[in-house]
């Protein structure tokens, strides 16, 4: 073999073993370059047989048409040179299968004529002919397109003679030949016979390329309209996140949004049509992926329309490569608008399809399409929903005042909106005149120090200083003159010398505001300087020396509001939260204050309040900040206020509604453009995965991987990502998604070098094992044990010792005793009291359930009193109930009696005392004795 043919075969090999896509197709183009340019033709016969099968997979209909040609071109000219058929080391290149491909997409192809489809399928019936191989290829793809074109007679009767056919090596594998079978029968309206072939698939768990995500897609509709609801949400939230991954599966896609514009999802189907839209052009030539996509779009957006959101922007609908399909248009369509753009698509692909097939069948459809809008089922996806509930005093109206705009200047700089504080500004100017013109610059002067411009914060400084002059305040005037910019950001430790002189000089010559002032950004620096109590003194003197002020003007309100905010944040810092709830309540008495300061300041008065365990306080105050912040608007800012709520909704036990917030948050952060917000999606994730919505959690979690993957995100943090993913599978009873999620997640921890990681992932990988009786988790523990040994971390290795032992336990393995000897020794060496008294307690039930009773209740009442020394009664009295049951068992009734009351005595949960408490009585009544 010559060295060229050499490097083309390598490259070949590489390509059959990379994923379809875009570094697979550079492969196969670059050993096809190689073979041109060598005169290798075979090589290139090979690598071009794989290029269609390439191309097909990822939506390239022209290259795989192209390809398919030259192959076909290549065999008739000689076919012992280049066979129909190529083998690899796992996969096969098969010109008559690839007919089956080519009769499809002439079918969906308005670039073909009739007559051309005839010509296709006529060479089809004549080469399966000639090459003495069974009819089942050809018969199925005259069955399927005589559905796709409407000819559903000649599809009857093709769907008989499949049926009768025996099968052979081109049919369709069961998976596809049930799907296909189940559109023909939604297509002619036999929705109970759709469904009994869905069922079968389900059933028997059929699989194939595109399936059963392509079935699930498809029986959606039937399935509600016989009544089966959470079947169907099911097969949604399944079928959409197997199918969302590739662009070319746009058409099953779209069935999904019809499904939500039918179930009152509307919100979600939106989302869902904002992240697809631009796949409907993903492969310029399939017209049936842009008339199954239109009718599904219209069908949604009019469902939102009705829902009261036509208005609604959808976002990525100007985007240039939707322009053959929608026409060109300045910014996004809205909802309604686009319903009826979609709507035009419809009816356009369908009268081209119906002029080229010689019937009106896709008008029929686009009918049917239409009529949807009388279908309603009620089947709500998310269990909880959140709409901000805003006060009618804090509702966005238009500033009428010069000091009501300075306000929204500050709304629009903590949203990072320069020009809507510069915008701002210059209302207030003209509003108020020479008397605000010093307030006025002041903001300017912030948000240009903000956003870095200091020659033209330096400019507006001047223009305040002069303000400042005109309104006799020369005493502030000339401290910004000697303090510059300082003042208003820039300062850092080597200014506070002049801060030092200025704040003595303005004790004795200045007014009290000005001192605030110089002694407020003092504290910001020495906060900044971790000199917390140094800080704090003056924050407080800031603060004392402005509340007294009676009618403070619109700079002493600010400065005031600035002090007793630092003040309070300082005095969090110093863990002196009864005092920071106090001080904060100072500030948010004041019905005066702009909407901005009493956001902020209710976020610091919950998390004052939970880190003193007062939840509900907590959360009101929290929930009253994000209604605020949604009426201010600032994507990022919604985002954060609603995380903070959301966590204490989950402390409180209500993850529904945890969920229910930051997904709320995050659609205003998409609908803003917003991007990324992984972190975000991932609490939402594991909302989802507490609150029993698996299925949700498992699409939003996988999405964040896939985002995560992307972006280049750190090994790390695709483990973390990949550990939520697997235990929300494990909720969804998916064992294979959560198998999948810990073995891609411990492949990322290791390469992280992080061992807690390896843990936790291991952990949970090794428990599902083991409900498998699979020995493959001793394997995957031991794996992490003996890098944590060779690391030196001996809390990893001793926390996977013990899983050791408790997976060797489970598994019927004797040598767990041993495994949990050694834990209590090393865990009692290295201080961990509460670990050394669960792998007691692991071994009392090891012993117990190998009838060595006096070892067992020994080991149990030493786990009891370890487990008290550690602080968890609950499970010492878990521990000594077990020996209670023992001694129980062996009919030792005094005995197992006393520790029966020593364990309700132990006990602080509630539901514990009752059950244990319960469990002595029956035993009592059992013995026929009285207390």
């Amino acid at each position: 073999m010559s060295d060229a043919a050499k490097t083309i075969t390598d490259l070949l090999d590489e390509a059959d073993q990379t994923p379809y896509g875009a570094p697979e197709r550079a492969l196969l183009d670059q050993a096809i370059a190689l073979a041109e340019e060598a005169g290798h033709e075979e090589l290139a016969y090979a690598a071009r047989m794989r290029l269609v099968t390439s191309a097909k997979m990822t939506g390239d209909t022209d290259g795989m048409l192209a390809a398919f040609a030259w192959c076909l071109g290549k065999f008739d000219s000689d076919p012992v040179r280049f066979p129909s058929e190529l083998t690899g080391a796992a996969d096969s290149w098969d010109l008559l299968w690839y007919f089956k491909w080519m009769a499809s997409t002439v079918t969906g192809s308005l670039q073909f004529s009739s007559t051309q489809l005839e010509a296709v399928l006529a060479d089809m019936d004549r080469r399966y002919t000639e090459a003495g191989v069974g009819r089942s290829g050809v018969v199925q793809s005259l069955f399927s397109s005589s559905v796709e074109t409407g000819r559903l007679a000649d599809a009857e009767r093709f769907r008989l003679e499949l049926e009768a056919l025996p099968r052979d090596e081109y049919s369709h594998c069961e998976a596809c030949a049930r799907s296909e079978f189940a559109d023909y029968q939604q297509t002619i309206g036999d929705d109970a016979a759709a469904v009994a072939l869905f069922d079968e698939i389900q059933e028997q768990q059929l699989s194939c390329g595109e399936e059963p995500e392509g079935n699930e897609a498809d029986s959606l509709l039937p399935l509600l309209r016989l009544g089966r609801g959470e079947d169907a949400a099911a097969a949604h939230m399944r079928g959409y996140r197997a199918a969302r991954g590739n662009p070319d599966n746009i058409a099953m896609i779209a069935r999904h949004w019809v499904f939500c514009a039918v179930t009152g999802n509307e919100a979600r189907g939106l989302a869902l049509l904002e992240r697809h839209i631009r796949d409907l052009m993903v492969d310029p030539m399939n017209d049936r992926q842009k008339f199954a996509g239109s009718c599904a779009a219209a069908v949604l957006l009019d469902a939102v329309t009705r829902a009261g959101q036509g208005s609604t922007p959808v976002r990525h609908s100007d985007d240039p490569v939707l322009a053959p399909l929608l026409g060109d248009h300045a910014g996004p369509w809205t909802a309604a608008d686009l319903a009826a753009t979609f709507w035009a698509a419809a009816d356009r692909l369908a009268a081209a399809f119906d002029a080229r097939n010689g019937n009106d069948f896709h008008g029929r459809q686009v009918a049917r399409s239409r009529a949807l809008a009388d279908e309603r089922y009620d089947v709500p996806l998310e269990s909880s929903t959140y709409t901000p509930v805003v006060a009618a005093e804090v509702t966005t109206t238009e500033p009428t005042t010069a000091e009501d705009w300075l306000r929204r200047a500050g709304e629009r700089a903590a949203t990072g909106d320069h020009d809507g504080v510069m915008d701002a500004v210059e209302r207030a100017l003209a509003a108020g005149g020479q008397e605000v013109a010093a307030d006025a610059y002041r903001v300017a002067v912030q948000s240009l120090v903000a956003t870095d411009q200091h020659e033209q914060a330096a400019k507006a400084l001047a223009d305040r200083g002069k303000a400042l002059r005109e309104l006799g305040r020369d005493d502030y005037a000339d401290v910004e003159d000697q303090v510059g910019l300082a003042l208003y950001g820039t300062a850092t430790a080597a200014d506070l010398p002049a801060f030092d002189a200025a704040i003595e000089d303005a004790r004795a010559r200045a007014g009290r505001d000005v001192l605030a002032d110089l002694l407020a950004t003092r504290a910001d620096v020495l906060g900044t300087e971790e000199r917390v109590d140094e800080a704090l003194r003056d924050a407080q003197e800031a603060a004392a020396l402005l509340v007294p002020v009676a009618e403070p003007t619109i700079a002493e309100r600010q400065l005031r509001n600035h002090a007793v905010l630092h003040r309070t944040f300082l005095l969090m810092m110093a863990q002196r939260f009864e005092e920071a709830t106090g001080s904060i309540d100072d500030l948010l008495r004041d019905a005066g204050i702009g909407r901005q300061t009493r956001q902020v300041g209710l976020r610091m008065k919950a998390q004052a309040l939970a880190t003193r365990g007062r939840l509900d306080e907590a959360l009101q105050a929290a929930e009253e900040a994000l209604s605020l912040q949604v009426a201010i608007g600032g994507a990022r800012l919604v985002l954060n206020a609603a995380g903070l709520s959301a966590q204490l909704l989950s402390d409180l036990g209500r993850d529904a509604e945890a969920a229910a917030r930051m997904r709320f948050a995050l659609r205003q952060a998409e609908s803003a453009g917003v991007t990324g917000a992984f972190a975000e999606k991932f609490r939402l994730g594991q909302y989802l995965t507490w609150s029993d919505q698996a299925d949700e959690a498992i699409e939003v979690i996988d999405e964040v991987y896939r985002g995560e993957s992307e972006s280049g995100a750190p090994p790390a943090a695709l483990g973390e990502t990949m550990l939520g993913l697997g235990v929300a599978a494990l909720r969804g009873n998916q064992p294979g998604v959560a198998y999948g999620a810990f073995q891609r997640g411990l492949g990322h921890a290791v390469e992280a070098e992080h061992l807690p990681l390896q843990v936790g992932l291991a952990t949970q990988l090794a428990r599902m094992l083991v409900q498998f009786r699979d020995d493959e988790a001793i394997e995957v523990i031991d794996a992490v044990l003996e890098r944590a040994r060779a690391a030196g971390d001996g809390q990893s290795a001793l926390r996977m010792l013990n899983e050791r032992g408790l997976a060797k336990a489970n598994l019927g393995d004797e040598s767990a005793i041993a495994d949990f000897d050694a834990v209590i020794a090393e865990a009692n060496a290295a201080g961990e009291a509460w670990l050394a008294a669960d792998a007691t307690d692991s071994k009392a039930r090891e012993l117990a359930g190998a009838e060595r009773h006096d070892e067992a209740v020994r080991c149990a009442l030493a786990a009891a009193d370890g487990y008290a020394a550690s602080g968890d009664a609950n499970a010492g009295a878990n521990s000594e109930f077990l020996a209670a049951q023992i001694l129980r068992d062996q009919g030792r009734a005094d005995e197992a009696l006393a520790c029966y009351t020593s364990a309700i005595e132990r006990a602080e949960a509630p539901a514990l005392v009752e059950r244990l408490t319960e469990q002595r009585a029956e035993y009592l009544a059992e013995l026929g004795r009285s207390e």
